[in-house]
């Protein structure tokens, strides 16, 4: 099964996931080429086989960063690059961590481990504790990074509002999983 998630704009998002039957000025989704392309409604899953997202999912939603993604279609995607203020989108900082970007596995171990950092900020500063379970973090975040590199990446495709288009790529490549 391919693992992708196409993330859109709002307003395209609602026209992704739409069944096939329900009128819309564009395609039926991905329902019109035989793919079934579930909608995120939240921050709390990742959903399974192709899913559609927001960018500002993608920017919250760390459980994202706990499924292998084969690719990572993005529609709009200057909409990734900077924010207002110049900085670096939460959205792509994700997507970097998901399509396992060297430079960005520590960001994809933070994402998956979240609670096990809240954990450790939540023992007493300076404790030994507090200190072991650091340590022990960054020897296990060593060995993921290690690990995770010689899996093969996660494909990023940025699109200017070809997304429709793009699925009927989506389609070939499914057929052959």
């Amino acid at each position: 099964m391919l693992a992708a998630v196409l993330v859109e704009q709002p307003d395209g998002l609602q026209q992704l996931a739409r069944p096939a039957g329900q009128g819309t000025r564009r395609r039926h989704g991905g329902s019109g080429l035989g793919l079934t392309i579930s909608k995120l409604d939240d921050t709390s899953t990742a959903g399974t086989g192709i899913v559609a997202t927001t960018y500002a999912n993608l920017g919250a939603n760390g459980i994202l960063a706990s499924r292998d993604w084969d690719m990572v279609v993005t529609d709009e995607s200057h909409s990734l690059s900077r924010n207002q203020a110049g900085d670096m989108t939460a959205a792509l900082r994700n997507l970097r961590a998901i399509t396992n970007r060297p430079a960005d596995l520590w960001h994809k171990f933070h994402l998956q481990q979240a609670d096990r950092w809240a954990r450790i900020e939540a023992l007493k500063d300076g404790s030994p504790e507090r200190a072991a379970a650091i340590t022990k973090f960054y020897e296990d975040r060593a060995a993921f990074i290690e690990a995770e590199g010689k899996k093969p990446r996660g494909k990023s495709k940025p699109l200017a509002g070809k997304m429709l288009a793009f699925l009927d790529y989506f389609a070939a490549v499914s057929l052959r999983l």
